[in-house]
């Protein structure tokens, strides 16, 4: 089915919704959250490495934060849309 629009799906890679959106909307494309990723990080770092909060809240700022690994690039592509 042809809506002459391009659908985008922005999810944290979810096995289950990944499955779903490649069998029902194959033509798709999938952009991976910036904020769903950053929210993962903290909580691992916290739960699973026992990593004590202001350290994990410094290291999520140098990957996330604006001037970090992935500040910019992944916000502004999902902003856009």
């Amino acid at each position: 089915m042809e809506f002459g629009i391009d659908l985008i799906v922005g999810s944290d890679k979810e096995t289950a919704l990944t499955k779903a959106v490649e069998t029902c909307f194959p033509q798709a494309t999938t952009l991976l959250s910036c904020g769903h990723l950053e929210e993962n990080v903290r909580r691992r770092l916290q739960d699973k490495a026992g990593v004590p909060a202001e350290v994990g809240q410094d290291i999520v700022k140098r990957v996330f934060g604006a001037e970090g690994l992935a500040g910019g690039c992944f916000r502004t592509t999902l902003d856009a849309f």
